[in-house]
């Protein structure tokens, strides 16, 4: 989870519970889903890769989804993991 701030909602990245990413590391050659680009979802999931030690340019693929798609994109293995915000 990243904590946007600490009186504000937090964002969490949704995975697989079974065969899906465990850490961050996992996610090297793996699809993330955003619902847009340099929107907050991004821009925290980049700042995550990095604290992985990820680079977000180059070892994940990025893909623009509607929240209403997000979840069943990761079931059905389009995606490894989808910024949700709290709502």
């Amino acid at each position: 989870i990243s904590l946007e701030s600490s009186r504000g909602p937090q964002t969490s990245f949704l995975a697989k519970a079974e065969g899906g990413p465990k850490t961050i590391a996992d996610l090297k050659g793996q699809t993330v889903g955003i619902i847009g680009y340099r929107t907050s979802i991004e821009l925290w999931a980049r700042e995550g890769l990095k604290t992985g030690g990820l680079n977000p340019d180059r070892d994940v693929k990025w893909v623009v989804l509607p929240f209403a798609a997000m979840v069943e994109s990761i079931r059905a293995g389009k995606i490894a993991t989808a910024g949700v915000p709290e709502m």
